[in-house]
């Protein structure tokens, strides 16, 4: 309806701005509203060459020399215009159902805060949430909104503020390192699904480009001048980001002052697109190069990060889950703009519960379909939906959700599996009922073969050959079926990799076990999700690294079975990769500490480092020009010079031995100087629990000598942090060490 009239399908209307008005049909106005008949009805605005299509209503208004256009229209048909401009209709749907309710939850905690004094709730734009009206063509983000229609995230009942950006760059961010306010829902931790360099590459200003960009914006007067950046100045977060750092400058009497960016300005300042970098000043050329990870403040859900968690086989649930600590999903019906605890609806007459559950068949084996039937009670609420969760001897495999009371799949490994089942309403995800069920997968083959050894040849030594070289031990490049050296090594490294002696001879208990890990590395059954290994610890040997020292490093990943890493190295100065390991190393436990030696001295300098993972013998889901991979890693590394390092940490860690049994209290008395005495520093324990996959944190205090009792068995990384006596700073340096705990 315009001016209370009713155009016809396909009309166009002018209009423009003359002097504070806007002039339609040869009339002055001061706003010209579009009111919608029709909760399909579409407004189109032409603009120049662009164009976009608004469900609601659109009112017009004059706001100076410009039109304001001002779109009002339901809260679920407003997000389906957020979610495919904030992320892309490729992305699964999962981290757009993510997406979806992160944005719902973003616009209803801002409704009437942001923007009041503007007229209006939510501009368009990033300060807000981008914006750009209805367009049906994006049928996967229309889904996802519909699928989470009303879902919000609450902590202590409360709406939560849920920020999002880009990219955290492996690394999320507390809200009150980049704000004012810590959130208990916003922590700083490890991301590993997010190891995004800066997706334009790193960032290069000579001295009189930042004068330009500061006196732009505002920071130095133009009178004054920028002199340089103060590289001392700089102090970090725990995330890696840049707290502070600092500018010197000159004003205009030629008196030398100093400027602070702290926080989010440690970013702003020059428009970088994170605060998760380093600096380097090359004095030959005058410039300074800025390299990092990440897009955006980090706070909160990683766009990138969910789609990388989405295409793992995580739920939109598990992926807000990890970037939102502690909180409740609900679905919410007339949730009244500024309520602050919102209550739930809908809740049935009759509580769903899974009655009884039957595996089938009694007695499971692998490469079998095992089938799980549950019995569910008669209720009022017809749209339950099951949550699958496989676990093997503890180890989470993979999830599937779906509307079915049956589940099937073929079992890949022998061993104890747990399913965890979970029942929930599809409308609000309210959890009804919960059971495990266990059962135990044996192996089904057996081995009527002769034992095969060097000098035999013909058609089963090329099988082994050709299994052997999928899972990655066999690195000849041919299957030529004659029993050499080459396969009575490979056959060697395989027999050690899983606990079988290492006789070179394929006999049956090796033949059985070779046989049950090709079949886990060859494929998948039945669509489910393999599971992704990525990489949670990478330990340098120590820090700081001293110009012209090696340097080593040990590797976990998170995975079930054998996975393999490729490393590439890269000197900052003169950005050329190298490849350290020679192609993919061979098969290893993916939980086991692997170590990694460089083979190569460092010059002072900055040095970046990617850490390819696969599961062994697969191809990698990701590829580039370089290869294929499933996920990396990726850190920097700084080599300064001697006079510059306040410590140095090159020496052994002084430790009575490596492997202790529990109960035992661990002590640790300093790291060896170069003439095998014991460095003057002070030191504390950092602990990191390989088994476990966690840190344990703040253990004593500094010292002369520290010590540590475990109360777990397994793997643990002593991290002995160091400083000098006169030392301000939470830590000059650290060295490594893998420790074994046994009962």
């Amino acid at each position: 309806m315009l001016n209370e009239e009713i155009p016809l399908n396909s009309t166009s209307f002018v209009i423009s701005i003359s002097d504070g008005k806007i002039l339609f049909n040869n009339q002055a106005y001061d706003k010209l509203s579009f009111i919608s008949q029709g909760k399909n009805n579409r407004i189109k605005i032409k603009n120049g060459l662009k164009a976009h299509t608004y469900l609601g209503s659109m009112e017009f208004k004059a706001n100076g020399e410009t039109i304001l256009p001002i779109n009002t229209l339901g809260l679920e048909d407003y997000i389906k215009g957020v979610v495919p401009c904030e992320m892309s209709e490729s992305y699964p749907i999962e981290a757009l159902k993510a997406q979806a309710v992160a944005a719902r939850n973003y616009t209803l905690k801002n409704i009437g805060i942001k923007h009041s004094k503007d007229g209006y709730d939510i501009c368009d734009t990033t300060h807000c949430q981008v914006y750009g009206g209805f367009n049906e063509a994006n049928k996967k983000c229309i889904k996802a909104v519909d699928d989470t229609k009303g879902m919000v995230m609450l902590y202590n009942n409360k709406l939560i503020a849920s920020y999002y950006s880009g990219s955290d760059g492996g690394y999320t961010e507390d809200s009150g390192n980049v704000w004012h306010e810590s959130l208990p829902y916003l922590k700083a931790k490890p991301d590993s699904f997010d190891i995004t360099p800066w997706p334009h590459g790193d960032k290069k200003y000579s001295v009189s480009e930042i004068d330009s960009i500061l006196k732009s914006e505002g920071y130095i007067n133009n009178d004054e001048c920028f002199i340089k950046i103060d590289m001392d100045s700089i102090t970090k977060f725990q995330s890696g980001r840049v707290n502070s750092i600092d500018i010197i400058y000159k004003d205009n009497s030629g008196q030398e002052n100093s400027k602070t960016f702290n926080k989010e300005k440690a970013r702003t300042f020059l428009s970088l697109d994170s605060s998760l970098y380093n600096v380097s000043y090359d004095d030959t050329a005058n410039t300074y190069t800025f390299s990092g990870f990440g897009h955006g403040h980090g706070v909160g859900l990683s766009q990138i990060g969910a789609r990388n968690r989405a295409e793992a086989g995580q739920s939109f649930i598990d992926i807000l889950k990890f970037y939102y600590d502690g909180v409740e999903i609900k679905k919410m019906d007339g949730l009244p703009v500024d309520a602050d605890t919102p209550q739930d609806t809908d809740t049935p007459t009759s509580q769903p519960k899974i009655n009884s559950s039957k595996v089938t068949p009694e007695k499971p084996e692998i490469n079998k379909q095992v089938t799980l039937t549950l019995e569910t009670n008669n209720s009022s609420t017809d749209n339950l939906i099951y949550k699958y969760e496989v676990f093997l001897d503890g180890d989470f495999l993979f999830s599937k959700t779906n509307d079915a009371n049956t589940f099937e799949f073929n079992p890949k490994s022998a061993g104890s599996y747990n399913i965890k089942v979970s029942l929930y309403d599809d409308s609000d995800m309210k959890k009804y009922d919960e059971i495990n069920v266990k059962f135990d997968v044996v192996r089904n083959e057996s081995y009527s073969g002769k034992n095969l050894k060097v000098g035999m040849s013909g058609k089963d030594v090329s099988s082994f050959q050709q299994k052997l070289k999928t899972m990655g031990f066999y690195n000849y490049d041919k299957i030529t079926g004659y029993y050499g050296n080459v396969t009575a090594l490979a056959v060697k490294d395989f027999q050690k990799s899983c606990g079988v002696s290492p006789t070179g001879i394929i006999d049956g208990n090796t033949a059985i076990e070779l046989n049950n890990q090709y079949m886990k590395a060859v494929s998948v059954s039945r669509g489910e999700k393999r599971e992704i290994p990525s990489i949670t610890f990478v330990g340098l040997d120590h820090s700081p690294i001293i110009d012209g020292e090696a340097q080593s490093f040990c590797i976990v990943s998170k995975n079930t079975e054998y996975v393999q890493y490729r490393v590439w190295a890269c000197d900052a100065e003169t950005r050329k990769w190298e490849e350290i390991t020679d192609k993919y190393t061979k098969p290893v436990p993916a939980n086991f500490p692997f170590k990694v030696d460089t083979g190569k001295t460092f010059k002072r300098g900055t040095y970046y480092f990617s850490i390819w993972v696969k599961k062994a013998g697969n191809v990698g889901v990701n590829r580039n020009s370089n290869g294929d991979y499933d996920s990396y890693y990726a850190f920097n590394m700084n080599s300064v010079p001697k006079d510059n390092s306040k410590v140095n940490l090159s020496g052994d860690m002084i430790m009575d031995k490596a492997d202790f049994k529990l109960g035992e209290t661990i002590k640790v008395n300093g790291i060896k100087n170069d003439k095998g005495g014991r460095s003057p520093y002070k030191y504390k324990l950092h602990v990191y629990d390989i088994t476990r996959n966690k840190w344990i944190n703040n253990i004593d205090g500094y010292d002369d000598t520290v010590s540590w009792k475990p109360e777990a068995e397994g793997q643990y990384v002593i991290d002995l942090w160091a400083i000098t006596d006169s030392s301000q700073e939470k830590y000059d340096g650290f060295k490594t060490k893998i420790i074994n705990v046994i009962k």
